[in-house]
């Protein structure tokens, strides 16, 4: 009879152990949805606030722009291209803080670039350096 208790006893914890489990599942999955839809309708919103601007400067004359363009050109990051052991190794614009190591080998390169990047070939905008990156890595 004792282990007729005990084992109903293990099985009611055990019911009310999972039981706790898929309440606490179905409320974070509740939680999920409703930030998932209050994230979707603000950025609804701020493409909406985009579409309104970009209309309004198509309607003024004034020339459009990017928003990644527009981005870059407010915070203006350069870089300077330099060689260390025959490689491309990308600084800051300040020239002594490291950014990037690259595969980029300097006697695999043009003649003209080897020359400009052992002068420290000086990189506006993330894009260029990007572009310049995926040229020229194998």
């Amino acid at each position: 009879m004792r282990k007729f208790v005990y084992g109903t006893g293990f099985f009611v914890l055990l019911l009310a152990v999972g039981l706790g489990f898929y309440a606490s599942y179905r409320f974070g999955a509740a939680k999920g949805v409703e930030t998932a839809r209050k994230d979707y309708v603000s950025e609804e919103n701020t493409q909406e606030a985009e579409t309104r601007e970009t209309a309004a400067a198509a309607d003024s004359g004034e020339p459009l722009e990017s928003h990644a363009v527009a981005a870059e050109a407010k915070s203006t990051v350069g870089y300077i291209l330099r060689e260390e052991n025959d490689r491309v190794v990308v600084y800051c614009v300040d020239g002594t803080t490291l950014y990037e190591y690259t595969d980029i080998f300097v006697s695999e390169l043009p003649y003209d670039l080897q020359s400009q990047i052992r002068g420290g070939k000086e990189i506006s905008g993330t894009a260029q350096l990007y572009s310049f990156l995926e040229n020229y890595s194998s």
